[in-house]
């Protein structure tokens, strides 16, 4: 069976951190000085960085997921097992390993709890997912055609429905169309849901592909800097909150019908691209075009602001996290939390680089945030959130 990998560039970079956490209040956003902002504060309760019961570290994070009694797992891509720690970040134990056989995995990318406590595991090139319990039993495994992967399985769970909603890819023609796929609790292929338009998500054609491409020997694509952010995220509610790269703000929008029903409150202003940031950038591309015989980049493309939004998240109780976009050369991370209806709730701001393509997870006033440090190496952190 084929399988088709795509990774956007922004994610081709390793999401990982260990350091301390703390919230500290961000100023106020310069378009909007007259606004006051809420701003919550945290204090950390514990942190993992994978080296508990004598092991090296995460080697390649690549997602985790909180259970219904505080529990974390991660998933370790490289080693493609799942680290547990309780609700107070004591090691319990792995589950899982790498292989073919039941509670195995190849290439898995990604967690999801579901709705009567269970984990799921997708494994792409055994070509299933997996379930866990929440003791970390391997339960069963669904065989599913899984053509194409990304570098993080974004799945979500269906409240309404009680289903898996499992992004795939499938070919039409000469192009590839990213569907969700229905799943149900017992395995079964229940057809797809319509993405909407403001997804972005539903087409990938590369004979329309606007940033660079490069051929001989073999080939590569990717997007210009500065032109990648916002994204989609499922409430599990029947709505997604999607952002366009050039979004100030993000939509709540009906699935199947593509009509808006509420924007997050506060409109976030574009960067800056610092002259040396721009510098740069053209120039980690045209090292890494060395390698090939021709190419089509041109830096004249490479604008000079960067999206606002640098990626959104739903937590367990359906507020929206937007992350803003950093400045060059900070280290510090903001977010600001909305409800379910976009009514803006707090401001939170990390002195720690989080990676846009992990997760982070909340639930009532407790978080459990992955960070990278100067050397890329992960940490997840748990604190608690304060108004």
């Amino acid at each position: 069976m084929r399988r088709l990998v795509i990774c956007h560039p922004l994610v081709l970079r390793r999401a990982v951190a260990v350091v301390a956490l703390y919230m500290l209040a961000a100023p106020p956003l310069p378009s909007q000085p007259a606004l006051a902002v809420s701003t919550w504060r945290a204090v950390e309760q514990w942190r993992v960085d994978g080296t508990e019961a004598g092991a090296s570290g995460f080697a390649d994070l690549r997602d985790l997921v909180v259970l219904k009694d505080g529990s974390l797992w991660t998933l370790d891509f490289k080693e493609q097992s799942i680290r547990r720690y309780d609700a107070r970040g004591r090691f319990v134990g792995t589950t899982g390993r790498a292989g073919a056989g039941p509670g195995e995995m190849r290439n898995a990318n990604g967690l999801l709890v579901h709705g009567d406590g269970t984990v799921w595991i997708n494994d792409p090139q055994n070509g299933r997912l997996t379930v866990f319990g929440a003791d970390g039993r391997f339960l069963r495994q669904h065989t599913l055609s899984i053509f194409g992967f990304g570098y993080r399985w974004d799945a979500w769970f269906d409240r309404t429905t009680q289903e898996v909603i499992d992004p795939t890819i499938v070919r039409v023609g000469d192009d590839f169309a990213r569907v969700w796929r229905r799943v149900s609790a017992t395995g079964v292929d229940r057809g797809t849901v319509a993405s909407p338009a403001c997804a972005g998500l539903s087409q990938i054609k590369p004979a329309t592909f606007t940033g660079w491409t490069a051929k001989g020997p073999g080939g590569a694509m990717g997007a210009y800097p500065f032109t990648t952010g916002g994204g989609v995220v499922a409430t599990g509610r029947g709505t997604v909150w999607c952002a366009s790269p050039d979004a100030l703000q993000a939509s709540l929008v009906r699935i199947g019908g593509n009509d808006t029903i509420a924007q997050s409150t506060l409109r976030l202003p574009r960067l800056p691209v610092a002259p040396a940031e721009r510098t740069e950038a053209i120039a980690q591309i045209r090292k890494r075009l060395e390698r090939y015989a021709t190419n089509d980049f041109d830096a004249s493309k490479v604008p000079n602001t960067k999206p606002a939004i640098g990626a959104l998240w739903v937590d367990d109780d359906g507020r929206l996290w937007l992350m803003h976009t950093q400045a060059y050369q900070t280290h510090r991370t903001v977010y600001d939390v909305h409800d379910d209806r976009g009514a803006h709730l707090g401001r939170v701001s990390v002195p720690f680089r989080v990676s846009p393509t992990m997760p982070p997870r909340a639930r009532d006033m407790q978080r459990w945030l992955p960070v990278l440090d100067d050397d890329d190496v992960v940490s997840v952190v748990h604190f608690t959130l304060t108004r």
